[in-house]
């Protein structure tokens, strides 16, 4: 399963492994790990 990719300067907050160029998902509430539902996809990816 892919991990999201960290926004540099945004502490919690990735872009998706399945739509790079997408919008930032807030993933500050779910611990390293965790996996969580890309809003966008549907497809599920690990929190970095």
């Amino acid at each position: 399963m892919p991990y999201g990719i960290p926004v540099p300067g945004q502490k919690g907050m990735v872009t998706s492994p399945y739509l790079p160029e997408g919008n930032y998902i807030d993933v500050s509430a779910f611990a390293p790990g965790s996996a969580v539902k890309d809003p966008y996809t549907g497809k599920i990816f690990r929190v970095p």
